[in-house]
Formats: structure tokens, sequence, C-alpha cells
């Protein structure tokens, strides 16, 4: 939009919004879809687009979106804690995964662990990894891909990617996550530590881990369907 005019901003839609509120409910719609999709991008005026939203749908199905969802998610979001409060909590949550009565815990899984779950050691992973992580070398299931490195003689390595198909599991606290988990669920729990892409599909949350790099949880029709760790460039 940029390149035709001016910038669409929240508060430019906001203003056209409220000028077609009550008068032509199909400029309101039309309106009011733009003002929830840039509030999602932008995330700060989220409650206030949603209510809106809310408001101009009333007594009009819409069976694509959940807006009830969509402000508990909003209301989670603005509990979120400092620096340091979020990192506590995130660690006293003690993430691990699961797979064949096996535990693996990020940063300390070995090689034999792999060995004896025999999985399959490969070169490499396409589009792996992202950049600021380098591993040597990986492991890899249909479902699962294990990432290794080596430093000053000690190989350990990390769950790079994880499906939810054969009985794969992620815990977080008290909360064992596995095909059959509900997206709901995980953002009564933990929606203080999320952030997210709502307006993509299938719908993709973020934990913040340490200051280089993200954990990604993607559900698809509300149940778990991956797990991925990212770090940034």
């Amino acid at each position: 939009m940029k390149y035709l005019g001016n910038e669409l901003t929240y508060d430019k839609i906001l203003k056209d919004y409220l000028a077609v509120k009550g008068k032509n409910k199909e400029k309101e719609l039309a309106q009011v879809g733009r003002l929830r999709e840039i509030a999602w991008l932008e995330d700060k005026n989220l409650k206030q687009a949603l209510l809106y939203w809310k408001e101009s749908y009333s007594g009009i199905e819409n069976t694509k979106i959940d807006i009830d969802f969509e402000l508990l998610l909003a209301d989670q979001f603005a509990k979120k804690t400092g620096t340091e409060a979020y990192e506590k909590k995130l660690k006293d949550l003690n993430m691990h995964f699961l797979w064949k009565n096996s535990e693996l815990f990020n940063g300390k899984i070995t090689e034999t662990q792999m060995k004896k779950l025999e999985m399959q050691k490969v070169k490499d992973i396409p589009d792996t990894p992202e950049c600021g992580w380098e591993p040597q070398y990986f492991y890899r299931t249909s479902d699962m891909i294990v990432a290794f490195e080596e430093y000053k003689g000690k190989v350990s390595g990390s769950i790079y990617k994880m499906s939810f198909k054969n009985g794969e599991a992620v815990v977080l606290g008290n909360e064992h996550m596995d095909s059959n988990y509900n997206e709901k669920d995980f953002v009564n729990h933990f929606g203080d530590l999320l952030s997210t892409r709502w307006i993509s599909s299938p719908h993709e949350y973020h934990i913040q881990n340490g200051d280089a790099g993200i954990f990604i949880f993607t559900f698809k029709d509300g149940k778990l369907f991956s797990y991925e760790c990212m770090y940034y460039c």
C-alpha cells in the first residue's frame, strides 16, 4: 500500500471505521476486518480492535473467527512480565521432550541416546539451520530432527524440529502436550509467555528462548501439530 498512497495505520483505519459505523453495514464490516488484522500485526491496540469486531459482528455468524478466543489471547498477552520474571518462569517449567519413554532435554541430548532410539545419522538437513547456530551434524526420524554440536570436546544436541504424529510429546510444567493437546489449554496455561502470528494459518505461537532465539509451537485445527527452535541472525 505504501507505493499506492499513504501507508495504512491503525489510527487511519479506526477513523474510517468509526465514520461508517452504524451507517453502512457493508463498509463497517470491511473496515473492522482491516482494523482487526492490523491490530494483530501491531499488537498495541489489539483489545480495542477485537471488541469493535465483536460489536460490529453481533448477530452475524462468522465460523472462521472465534473472537472470544482472540480476546482471551489479548488478555493473556497483557499479563506478560519483565525479562527476568519471564526467564525464571520458563526455566521453572523445565521443558523437555518425550519419545519412546525417553526424556530428552535440549542441550543435554547425547549421541548415545540417539543411537538407543535408533535415529538415523545424516550429514545435512536441507534448509536448516537458521544462521546463528551451526551444528556439525544431525540425527533424524520421519517426525523429528535433532541437531548436534561439539564444544570443547563435548558433544550435545537439541531437538530442532518435531511433529506430533507417533506419540511424541513436549512437557512444560504439568502439561503433557502431544497430538491431542488442545490449543485453548495451551493459551490458558502459557499465554503470558506467548507472542503469535495469529493472522497466519495454521496458528503459530512463539516462546522467547533467551535473547537469541525462539521456540515455535504450531497448532492445526485446534491441536498441537509441530515444534521447532530457531535462532536469530
